[in-house]
Parts: structure tokens; C-alpha cells; sequence
């Protein structure tokens, strides 16, 4: 495509819906697709620059997965750390009192906010779960187990569901509410190594 000096000089608004067609046209077209999905948005990221990229630009999309995965590991313990603090409190007020008033107030903390701190954990996970996949396009043994994980959360957090809307008639769900997260942190450790 040729356009004059002259006509870019005198008649710039004219010129201006023919450039940005022509460039449409490159930057509209589709990216192949035998791309992964990582690779299908590097490409379309490239064509939207319209000047060379360097590969610090486009890493951001490469780690998403693995801080979501971090962020998951970090939130579920925040959720997890519930049970040994309140194991801890009889303890702590016998030969500790006066670390009673700190420990009871991490304790009714963490109880107030249990289950938003466990909602968010199986969000962050699956999120996790879910960017990996679509980066990598495929699943391998560690991705099973991660999955088998993060199934584990979610039934376990549908016991703790049913056990906050009904304590008295649920107690009895309460340890295989904690069984099962602690099995979830298994596969999770697996995962994490697998990985």
C-alpha cells in the first residue's frame, strides 16, 4: 500500500482510516490452531504491539499458574491452621497465661473467617488448576493428583457448608470434614513434587 507524501501531509484524516484498515487487517487474523493456548496468546499479544516484543513481556503469562498455586497453598493453611490453634489454647493458658489473650484472639479470628478463607483457597486453586490446564493443554500425572486435590477441597467444603448452616445435627461430619482436607493437603504435597 502506497500513499503519498503530499496526501499524508495535506489530508491526514483521509489517510488515517486507510492505514488503520491495512493494519487491520494483519492484526485481525486469527493465530494457528495447532497453537497451544499460551502460544495463541503471545501471538495475538505480538500482533497487537506492532513492534518487536521481548520475552519479559509476555512471562507474566507463564507464572499466573504457579502464584496462583502458591496462592492457593498459602490460603489453605490460613483455613487449616483453625484446628491446632484451638488444640492449642488449653495448653497456652496453663503454662502460658499471659500468651492466653493473643492465642484466644487468632483463634476467634480465624474462626469468623473459616469458611471466606476456605471459599477463597478452592477458588484460588481451581483457578490455578484451570490456567495450567490452558496453558499446557494437557494433563500429566501431577495434574491428576492436583485435581484429585482440589475434589477432595470441594467435598470437604461442602461437609463445612453444611456444617456451619447446621452444627447440632452435623457434628458428627466434622471430622470427616478434616480428614478429607487433610487428605487434599497429601495429594497437594504430591502434586507439588510431581510437579
Amino acid at each position: 500500500m502506497s500513499i503519498a507524501y503530499l496526501s499524508i501531509k495535506n489530508e491526514p484524516k483521509l489517510c488515517q482510516p486507510l492505514v488503520l484498515a491495512f493494519l487491520g487487517k494483519f492484526i485481525s487474523t486469527d493465530a494457528p490452531s495447532q497453537l497451544t493456548w499460551l502460544e495463541a496468546e503471545t501471538v495475538r499479544f505480538a500482533r497487537r504491539r506492532l513492534r518487536p516484543i521481548t520475552p519479559l513481556e509476555i512471562a507474566w503469562m507463564e507464572e499466573v499458574g504457579e502464584t496462583l498455586g502458591w496462592g492457593s497453598i498459602f490460603v489453605a493453611s490460613a483455613a487449616g491452621i483453625l484446628l491446632p490453634a484451638r488444640r492449642m489454647v488449653k495448653p497456652v493458658k496453663a503454662h502460658f497465661p499471659a500468651g492466653q489473650k493473643s492465642l484466644v484472639s487468632v483463634v476467634k479470628g480465624l474462626t469468623k473467617y473459616h469458611i471466606w478463607i476456605g471459599v477463597t483457597a478452592m477458588g484460588v486453586s481451581l483457578l490455578h488448576g484451570i490456567s495450567l490446564y490452558f496453558a499446557e493443554d494437557q494433563l500429566d500425572i501431577g495434574d491428576w493428583v492436583g485435581a484429585v486435590s482440589a475434589t477432595l477441597m470441594i467435598v470437604a467444603g461442602v461437609i463445612g457448608g453444611m456444617l456451619a448452616v447446621n452444627k447440632k445435627n452435623m457434628k458428627r461430619w466434622k471430622k470427616p470434614h478434616v480428614y478429607l482436607l487433610l487428605l487434599a493437603g497429601f495429594f497437594a504435597i504430591i502434586h507439588i513434587l510431581a510437579s
